[in-house]
């Protein structure tokens, strides 16, 4: 049998807990029947001597023994495979791959507006995520952004889309200067088409666009980002920006898309610190109202 990485048998463990809670919340006052093979823990384990042969029973717990874990069937492999699977396709920058909630550092900021926004700024996070259902009903996506670089603007949208995949979410992340790249490259290279380019970007259920206005000043730019916004706009699907730019000071000039990003009712902004951590985290290791309606539990 292959060995898994520490991320497979981690999300094993992560989907026993929410098949826990749900089991509790569908049967309140039941105990939950045991896996023979994991005992809800999520994991089984298999024992090898130093020969490689496979140990059973009491022979399991043999001095010098190996052990190595694998995610239950209970569990399914096979949705440890469609996380992969969500992962590949979503493209998130490998140095936020393991980026989720539960290791966003709040703690990094130094001063207290600074703490204070960032504070606000997980918990909506964290809201969007846990009634995401409500969110993409409305097609009400997120503006995320400060006046600062190394805020943590990438670093948080690439924590919510690692906590949707986790719910079999199909998100799309990208920068928009590689957005712009990819579609300058269709001109020239007669193995892919602009509509391919933009249908990749048009089609997901969640599209993630990092650093939104960090390129612009032509025309066409703006011809194509709308193109993008608007196909999506019109669908009601989510999109998620992250920007050094308030929406109303974005660099571009056709107007348009200013307005799709400030319609209230279709984004909710995040107001990041504009204070620089990117050097002490690598040491280290209308549409509110509406927003919070959604986000209400029931």
């Amino acid at each position: 049998m292959e060995r898994l990485t520490a991320d497979d048998l981690n999300t094993a463990l992560r989907m026993m807990d929410q098949k826990k809670k749900k089991w509790t919340k569908q049967h309140p006052g039941e105990k939950m029947p045991e896996c023979p093979k994991c005992q809800n823990v999520g994991l089984y384990r298999r024992s090898f001597d130093e020969n490689g042969t496979e140990l059973f029973g009491d022979d399991m717990n043999k001095a010098g023994s190996y052990d190595y874990f694998y995610p239950c069937d209970c569990v399914s492999i096979k949705d440890n495979q469609k996380l992969k699977n969500h992962r590949k396709f979503a493209s998130v920058p490998q140095l936020y791959a393991d980026a989720d909630f539960s290791n966003f550092q709040i703690k990094i900021y130094q001063n207290v507006p600074s703490l204070e926004r960032a504070t606000v700024a997980l918990r909506d996070s964290k809201a969007f995520v846990q009634n995401f259902e409500k969110f993409d009903e409305k097609g009400l996506g997120l503006y995320i952004y400060s006046d600062a670089r190394g805020s943590g603007k990438t670093r948080l949208a690439s924590s919510i889309a690692n906590e949707l995949m986790k719910k079999d979410v199909r998100v799309r992340y990208e920068s928009a200067n590689k957005i712009l790249s990819e579609i300058q490259k269709a001109w020239t290279d007669s193995g892919v088409s602009e509509n391919a380019i933009l249908k990749n970007y048009i089609e997901p259920r969640v599209l993630i666009i990092d650093d939104f206005g960090a390129r612009s000043g032509k025309d066409w730019m703006d011809e194509k980002f709308l193109m993008i916004i608007d196909a999506r706009y019109q669908s009601n699907k989510v999109t998620i920006f992250t920007s050094n730019y308030d929406v109303e000071r974005l660099p571009f000039h056709d107007m348009r898309i200013i307005d799709r990003l400030s319609d209230v009712n279709r984004f909710h902004t995040l107001r990041m610190p504009d204070e620089s951590v990117r050097q002490r985290s690598r040491i280290r290791n209308g549409g509110t109202e509406l927003f919070y309606e959604l986000a209400k539990k029931g």
